[in-house]
C-alpha cells in the first residue's frame, strides 16, 4: 500500500502541480515541480547575467580523470554523467526511488569561485545558452557546486514540452528552468561515493527556501510502486518514469543503478519510402498529416497487415532503389498510412513499429 505522501504524489502528477505547494497567493504557483513565470517576469529574466562567452566551438571538453580541474577554470570541471539503462517496467521493492522523467536536456551546472558554467551531457559548453540557469548557480551561497539536472520548458498544464525549449533556446530562453535530481560536488567535497541519499538530501538543503522565481528546481522522489508512479505518468502524458537505487554511488556511463521506463503513445503516419539496412533491418519511412518527415519505424506487422503492407508498397514504389552508406532507400508514391507505436515526448521518433495498415490504395495487390 502507498504511503500517504506517495498517493498524494501521484494526485499530483495526474494534475500537474506539486504536492508540497503552498496555496495559491495570486503572485505565482509552481507547475508539475518547476516554475511557470507570468508575462512580467519575461523582460526581467531575459536581461539575468551576461553569456560568459560562446560555446566551445572545439566540441566536447577533454575527457580528463575523475576529479581533475580544467587549467581555465579554478574549481571542478565537467564531470561525465551516468546514465539510466531503458528497462521495460519499473523495479520493485524499497531499495528503489522513483522520479519523473522530464523531456529536455541533461545539463550539469558548475560552479567554482564566482565561474558559473552549464555544459550539456557530452560537455559542450552551453553557458551562453542557459544565461538564467547560470545566473542562478552563482546564488546558491556556495563556493563550488556541480548539480546534475534536466533543463526544460513547461506547457501550461506543468508538462515538460521539449519542442517548446527548442523554441526557447532561440527566443525567449527566461524560460528555461533545471530540474535538478544530483549533487555530485560542493564546497570543495566530491559526493560521488556517497550514497544516492545522502548526495539528494544535500541537494534539497543547498535548494531549500528559495523563491518561487528561483531557476533551479529540487526534482522530487516518489516512495512505493513505481509502477503506481509509471501508470500516473501514463495517464497524464508524460514521458515516463526514472527510478534510482538508494545506496548507489555516481559512477559515468550506463548503468544498472538507474533504469528509465518510458511511456508509449500511437500515432497515425504516412509512409513515404522503404529503408533497407545493410545489416538486414527494414524501416517505413514516415511523415506526418503535413508531409514533413518526422523519423522511421521498423516493420513488424501481423500476417494480414503484413500481407496488406507489401501490396501497397509494391503498387506505390516508384520502382527506383537509391543506394546510400546506411543501405537502400526506395520511395513511394502517397497512398500508405499505417499507425505507429513510439516513445512519447522524444525530440525525434525512437523506438518506432508499426502497429496497423489503416489505409492503402485501392485497388491493393
Amino acid at each position: 500500500m502507498l504511503a500517504r505522501r506517495t498517493r498524494g504524489a501521484l494526485l499530483a502528477v495526474e494534475r500537474g502541480v506539486r504536492v508540497d505547494d503552498p496555496p495559491d497567493d495570486h503572485r505565482r504557483r509552481r507547475v508539475g515541480g518547476a516554475h511557470r513565470l507570468k508575462a512580467e517576469d519575461a523582460a526581467r529574466f531575459s536581461r539575468i547575467g551576461k553569456s560568459p562567452g560562446r560555446p566551445n566551438r572545439a566540441g566536447a571538453l577533454p575527457r580528463e580523470p575523475s576529479g581533475t580541474y580544467l587549467g581555465h577554470m579554478p574549481g571542478p570541471a565537467f564531470l561525465h554523467p551516468q546514465l539510466p539503462s531503458l528497462f521495460p517496467k519499473p523495479p520493485a521493492g524499497e531499495r528503489w526511488i522513483h522520479e519523473i522523467r522530464h523531456d529536455g536536456y541533461r545539463t550539469q551546472l558548475v560552479l567554482a569561485d564566482g565561474c558559473a558554467r552549464a555544459f550539456t551531457r557530452g560537455g559542450h559548453d552551453w553557458s551562453d545558452r542557459y544565461p538564467r540557469l547560470v545566473a542562478a548557480v552563482r546564488d546558491l551561497g556556495c563556493r563550488s557546486a556541480v548539480v546534475d539536472g534536466e533543463a526544460v520548458v513547461q506547457d501550461e498544464a506543468g508538462r515538460s514540452d521539449f519542442a517548446a525549449l527548442v523554441g526557447a533556446l532561440r527566443h525567449e530562453r527566461y524560460r528555461i528552468v533545471l530540474f535538478a535530481f544530483d549533487l555530485l560536488h560542493l564546497d570543495g567535497r566530491d559526493l560521488r561515493p556517497l550514497p544516492l541519499a545522502e548526495r539528494r538530501a544535500m541537494l534539497r538543503d543547498l535548494l531549500a527556501g528559495r523563491s518561487a522565481d528561483f531557476a533551479l528546481a529540487y526534482s522530487e522522489e516518489f516512495e512505493g510502486d513505481g509502477a503506481d508512479l509509471f501508470a500516473a505518468a501514463d495517464r497524464s502524458g508524460l514521458e515516463g518514469i526514472v527510478s534510482k537505487r538508494r545506496d548507489s554511488r555516481y559512477r559515468a556511463g550506463r548503468c544498472d543503478s538507474w533504469v528509465k521506463v518510458k511511456c508509449f503513445t500511437e500515432g497515425l503516419f504516412a509512409v513515404t519510402g522503404i529503408k533497407r539496412t545493410r545489416t538486414g533491418e527494414v524501416n517505413a519511412l514516415l511523415a506526418d498529416a503535413s508531409g514533413a518527415p518526422v523519423g522511421r519505424a521498423f516493420v513488424t506487422l501481423g500476417r494480414d497487415d503484413r500481407e496488406r503492407f507489401w501490396s501497397a508498397v509494391r503498387a506505390l514504389s516508384d520502382g527506383d532503389h537509391r543506394n546510400s552508406r546506411a543501405g537502400e532507400v526506395e520511395l513511394l508514391a502517397p497512398g500508405l498510412f499505417v499507425r505507429v507505436r513510439y516513445i512519447r515526448g522524444e525530440g525525434a521518433m525512437r523506438h518506432a513499429t508499426l502497429k496497423e495498415v489503416v489505409g492503402t490504395p485501392h485497388p491493393v495487390g
